[in-house]
């Protein structure tokens, strides 16, 4: 076989192919040995030969793996896929948090109000509210949790709602209790974040006037307060209004202050009630408890 094979070198003009059948058919170091004994020029031609052989499977192998990243190059990795994926859901959460973050405003009150009934909408709502008003009670609708609540009275301690709730119901009034606590407000826009000092001084404002327009109630019902008095105590929370209006400016309270005035004038127009000072009571609180900031 080797005679052949040197007699394939000498007389075959592509001495690449031949260089690749000693390849194949032996271990090419050896070869390579035995035809150096016989002849040195074949030596040097197989060593020519050896060079080009390397060259061209150098080129070879770089083009296949040209070939293969420009095929892969049409797939998805899974590994790729993962990975791309989990930065997806870490930059969604993130962007999230912040959205759904945001700098709170801390404002912790609590109110037990006595309701006559919960209506799942304001007409139904608003239909009862009159006949609440007629029998004593403020009739203000209050908004909670989707539901609409027609109010009798509000207090700060559930012992005093309770025992209300007792008596109207002796007097076959249905009637309940329903607690509203708050603790903190989202800031939803950097204007509110701006002014969260003001809003928690109008929180603080509103709360105490709220407590005024209470107190005010009790005493027209014990008969400490006549009418001078119930009235000066509904010009002091209108200019307690007045002045939380002009330091607002045009923000989110501004409407809801403008209705609270509103009540006021209301109630002041005539002869004042004790049901007319809790309306007011409860006005505040409502807008304590539902105001959205920005």
């Amino acid at each position: 076989i080797t005679n052949q094979l040197l007699y394939q070198l000498s007389h075959s003009s592509k001495l690449l192919n031949c260089v690749g059948n000693l390849n194949r058919l032996f271990y090419y170091s050896k070869i390579k040995i035995i035809c150096k004994r016989f002849c040195g020029i074949f030596a040097l031609n197989i060593k020519t030969a050896e060079k080009k052989y390397y060259r061209n499977r150098e080129k070879i192998f770089h083009f296949k793996k040209r070939y293969l990243k420009m095929f892969k190059s049409n797939k998805i990795s899974p590994f790729l896929i993962s990975i791309s994926a989990f930065i997806a859901v870490t930059v969604l959460v993130c962007i999230f948090a912040v959205s759904c973050g945001g700098t709170k405003l801390k404002f912790k009150t609590c109110f037990y109000f006595v309701c006559h009934a919960m209506e799942d909408n304001a007409i139904s709502a608003g239909s009862i509210s009159s006949a609440v008003s007629a029998y004593g009670g403020a009739g203000y609708i209050i908004e909670h949790d989707g539901a609409f609540y027609v109010t009798v009275s509000c207090y700060y301690e559930e012992k005093d709602a309770n025992d209300v709730c007792k008596e109207l119901k002796e007097r076959d009034l249905e009637c309940l209790v329903l607690k509203i606590e708050t603790e903190q407000y989202r800031l939803k826009t950097s204007n509110a974040k701006k002014c969260e000092q003001l809003y928690l001084g109008n929180f603080n404002t509103l709360y105490s006037l709220a407590r005024l327009a209470y107190d005010c109630a009790n005493a027209l019902d014990t008969g400490k307060y006549g009418q001078t008095q119930a009235k000066s105590v509904i010009a002091e929370i209108k200019y307690g209004l007045n002045s939380l209006l002009n330091a607002n400016g045009s923000n989110c309270f501004v409407p809801e202050l403008k209705k609270l005035i509103a009540e006021c004038n209301d109630a002041a127009g005539g002869y004042v009630y004790s049901k007319d000072l809790r309306k007011l009571q409860i006005a505040a609180a409502d807008t304590i408890i539902n105001i959205n900031l920005y």
